[in-house]
């Protein structure tokens, strides 16, 4: 099974080794069930540790950091894929190739996301980071969700959606949620078809638990603005003002919420989407800027472009500077 997506590092490692059976002492957790454990070592003194489990539908990694400084690499991506992500220590951002913020993960939290074929950013803050992240056959996805509601309707949005990338909301791990993964942890079998038919079960319950905690959150209120916006942020007429005309929320209500769903504002959102599609548009398909700013959602063109001159700087900034 070919592996789901490959770490690309601004510089090579010093060191690569295999320590399969062999972690660390710096190592907060261990995924028993890793087939292979490698250890990369860089000049700067940080190191990475990968423990991989490569089992159809599943690619499942436990990723931990340890550095004196911010941690930058990218992540190809073969294909769209669904990913599991979760935050146990530390925080980690995402950015798209070209530095536009995507999202970002927080100590214990987890969400589900969507990514298309391409290079992304991910930038560790300082210290110890440790994710783990589940990569998810999307036939796999499409039948074992079914019977949850709104992950159904949200995952089948994302599939169907033509961006780049897409996240759901973060939600907060709690002591459910921490058993199930201390669990999934220490699972072993020596027969494959076992262990399979072992993480079948975990993964169904760990999106149980995803869906019990937004529907907790009061998802749909705020999850339909999002598809609002992932439907009209072209739109010219769009703001914080016609927003909240169509949803029950004030502004201080849909700042904080979106904020808290999403790690960004509905705003920023909508303006990201706008940038991502204006690159691509720009930078890939040549086309002319006094050609774009109006199908972006601008309605002049010196706005468009200070508009995306400072996105495209505030980008690169977050990435130099965003250290936790």
């Amino acid at each position: 099974m070919k592996e789901h997506y490959t770490l690309i590092f601004q510089e090579r490692p010093i060191r690569l080794k295999s320590i399969t059976g062999s972690l660390p002492r710096w190592c907060k957790k261990n995924l028993v069930s890793a087939q292979t454990t490698l250890q990369y070592d860089f000049k700067d003194g940080s190191t990475l540790l990968r423990q991989k489990l490569l089992l159809s539908p599943f690619y499942i990694e436990l990723i931990q950091i340890r550095s004196s400084s911010s941690f930058h690499f990218q992540n190809e991506i073969d294909k769209k894929r669904i990913f599991l992500y979760f935050m146990l220590d530390g925080t980690t951002s995402f950015t798209t190739k070209e530095s536009i913020k995507i999202t970002k993960a927080r100590k214990d939290y987890f969400y589900i996301s969507t990514n298309h074929t391409g290079t992304y950013g991910v930038n560790s803050y300082r210290g110890y980071n440790l994710a783990l992240v589940i990569s998810i056959e999307e036939s796999w996805v499409i039948e074992n969700i079914k019977e949850y509601s709104l992950i159904n309707r949200s995952i089948n949005e994302l599939l169907e959606n033509t961006a780049q990338f897409s996240v759901m909301p973060h939600c907060k791990m709690d002591e459910d949620v921490y058993n199930w993964l201390r669990q999934l942890l220490i699972i072993k079998s020596g027969k494959r078809k076992i262990l399979k038919k072992m993480l079948d079960g975990f993964i169904s319950r760990g999106l149980e638990y995803y869906e019990d905690l937004l529907t907790l959150k009061k998802l749909p209120d705020i999850h339909a603005v999002k598809e609002y916006l992932d439907k009209n942020y072209c739109n010219q007429d769009l703001s914080v003002e016609k927003i909240v005309e169509l949803f029950p929320f004030s502004e201080r209500t849909l700042y904080n919420h979106f904020m808290d769903m999403f790690q960004t504002t509905a705003v920023q959102y909508y303006t990201m989407l706008r940038m991502d599609m204006a690159k691509n548009m720009i930078e890939i398909q040549g086309i002319p800027i006094s050609e774009v700013w109006a199908q972006v959602g601008y309605r002049d063109q010196n706005t468009f472009r200070q508009a995306y001159n400072n996105y495209n700087l505030r980008s690169a900034d977050d990435l130099r500077t965003d250290e936790g």
